[in-house]
């Protein structure tokens, strides 16, 4: 090839090389050209949609903090978790819809699909229902009543069905009766019932002897509801000890009861004023 080329005359020798040359000019010309006619292919970048939930409780619309959300899709992001505020957001790459799953403990999960371009920038609230509602507050009866309401027992101790009837008729129930502290009785019995006012006032206790009977005898007044006061009155010896009193007209029939070192002659229902 060497001497094929020494060998050229120079005529032809020039000729060659203006032919090379022209070659390369239309080379480079047509690949300018196809570079220009060719389409530019976009660079391979993702978009991304930011997404923000708030989180509530449906009970008082307080927000709940540390509320899980769990998105269920391909290449789906970590679970995030709420702030104080009940608010989390999160960039999403771009497709049409996310399905999620809002999680809280005490809380029933909440599973919810969103269109991204139809709720693009808007911030997402949703409240979550409680597993269990708390129970209502009951609202404080009102009463008539000078004394504060306590729970009665289920029958008072040494009660009579005279004493309940009477009651439950004249005074709303046996279960209302009440001392001056509030407190329950705890001496109730009768052989004997009478409506009117005995003697004394109300806290009141007096002591007399009785003619007929060779002991005294003790009142002590106790409200009752509705405005109605009873009388518990029992017999008081001479040397001090509580003695059955002889006389029949203040026993009248019935059962003379022994209740503590109390003996209960009776018990009057009258009204307090």
């Amino acid at each position: 090839m060497k001497n094929f080329w020494i060998n050229l005359p120079q005529s032809a020798k020039a000729f060659l090389i203006l032919f090379l040359l022209g070659l390369s000019i239309i080379g480079v010309i047509d690949l300018g050209q196809l570079t220009v006619n060719q389409p530019i292919k976009p660079s391979p970048t993702t978009g991304y949609y930011k997404v923000s939930f708030i989180i509530l409780s449906d009970v008082d619309d307080e927000p709940i903090s540390k509320a899980e959300v769990q998105f269920i899709f391909d290449g789906a992001p970590a679970p995030r978790y709420t702030n104080d505020d009940g608010y989390v957001s999160i960039s999403i790459p771009k497709r049409d819809y996310i399905d999620f799953v809002i999680r809280k403990k005490g809380f029933q999960n909440l599973s919810r699909r969103i269109n991204l371009k139809a709720d693009l920038d808007e911030t997402l609230i949703y409240p979550l229902k409680p597993t269990a509602l708390p129970s209502p507050t009951p609202e404080p009866v009102p009463t008539s009543s000078l004394f504060p309401k306590t729970e009665p027992p289920e029958k008072l101790p040494e009660t009579s069905q005279e004493v309940e009837s009477i009651l439950k008729n004249i005074a709303a129930s046996v279960q209302n009766w009440k001392n001056r502290n509030g407190q329950y009785p705890d001496d109730i019995g009768t052989n004997e019932i009478n409506l009117g006012t005995p003697p004394g006032a109300p806290g009141d206790r007096i002591d007399y002897w009785p003619d007929d009977i060779p002991s005294n005898i003790d009142y002590d007044h106790w409200p009752l509801e509705n405005g109605f006061c009873y009388v518990h009155v029992a017999s008081l010896g001479k040397n001090g000890k509580r003695d059955y009193p002889l006389s029949q007209e203040v026993t009248q029939p019935g059962t003379i009861r022994a209740i503590g070192d109390d003996i209960v002659l009776g018990i009057d229902v009258y009204k307090c004023d």
